[in-house]
């Protein structure tokens, strides 16, 4: 997670100052999902025999590309608003963005408890996954060893390739999401507004 987390927060910085700088928003949401889809899909080829380096590179990949976006959606509501209107477009934006981000890991901790309670049994006959959950993932080593351990494992990596895969879909509809703005993407204000230069904001 740490590659992850380290290559979000710096693509996140360069990403918003450089959407700024340039006063164009579009380009950098639409590298954001090609870059995030492709590291989400990259990292669901995870196996139990992944090597570190591609653990590592993987990780920043997607760090990357949802550095380069995440930052954007409230950008965009900032820049583009009239004065009276920028607390309530922030607020907005910001309720969707963490309603999805709770949506996604409720939806992702259930698949991986329903996969593990059925893969469990496939994997490990006459082990009930119960128990596996019980044990949580960070106990499975003290509880289980051999075979066991490594049914197990393949129960928790099937589990885990549902919440990636979600993730990879997901990161794709943001990438067709990010076509619909008006190209390039103007980061203006209101016509009207102090400091408009008598530009509507290019923003379906």
């Amino acid at each position: 997670m740490i590659p992850s987390i380290l290559a979000t927060a710096l693509a996140t910085a360069i990403g918003s100052g450089l959407a700024g700088k340039c006063q164009v928003f579009q380009p950098f949401l639409i590298a954001s999902g090609i870059v995030s889809t492709i590291g989400c899909g990259l990292i669901l080829t995870f196996d139990l025999n992944q090597s570190l380096g591609s653990i590592i590179g993987y990780q920043i990949l997607y760090g990357v590309g949802t550095g380069l976006g995440v930052q954007l959606p409230n950008l965009v509501a900032t820049v583009t608003s009239a004065a009276e209107d920028v607390s309530t477009a922030v607020s907005t934006v910001s309720f969707f963005m963490l309603l999805a981000g709770g949506w996604g890991v409720a939806v992702t901790d259930a698949m991986l408890n329903n996969l593990l309670l059925q893969k469990v049994p496939h994997y490990v006959p006459g082990l009930d996954g119960h128990a596996v959950l019980a044990v949580g993932a960070a106990g499975i080593e003290d509880a289980f060893t051999g075979q066991v351990l490594e049914g197990v494992r393949l129960a928790y990596l099937d589990g885990l390739h549902a919440g990636w895969a979600l993730g990879t879909a997901a990161f794709g509809i943001t990438f067709l999401w990010a076509l619909l703005p008006r190209w390039p993407g103007r980061l203006t204000a209101p016509t009207g507004a102090p400091g408009a230069k008598g530009m509507a904001a290019d923003v379906v």
